[in-house]
């Protein structure tokens, strides 16, 4: 008997991704594609409010001092923002630390 395989929140998240994008949308009825907009909006910022209550942790722990960086130069790197973008979110990530209820509804 083969143990189950554990899928991450992430992997999971990954793959119905490449799922949506591999739909083909020219076939797709006008109504389809503005549900799926709304849809696809709602979802951006529903992720956007997780990656700020991810990045508050990872900032308050510190974590991108392990490699001698700042979290704004890490985020730069690692997932290749501009300046102003990464500052931006850290900003957000410190402003929601004193309103974490607002964060909570965002990410609902």
């Amino acid at each position: 008997m083969q143990a189950a395989s554990h899928v991450s929140p992430i992997e999971a998240l990954e793959e119905v991704i490449a799922r949506i994008i591999a739909e083909p949308v020219d076939t797709l009825p006008n109504a389809a594609i503005s549900d799926d907009l709304v849809a696809l909006s709602r979802a951006s910022e529903r992720l956007e409010a997780e990656m700020i209550r991810r990045l508050q942790r990872f900032h308050r722990r510190k974590v991108a001092m392990a490699s001698g960086s700042s979290t704004v130069s890490w985020l730069r790197s690692a997932c290749r923002m501009t300046k102003r973008t990464a500052a931006q979110r850290v900003h957000l990530a410190e402003a929601f630390e004193a309103v974490p209820t607002a964060l909570d509804s965002a990410r609902e």
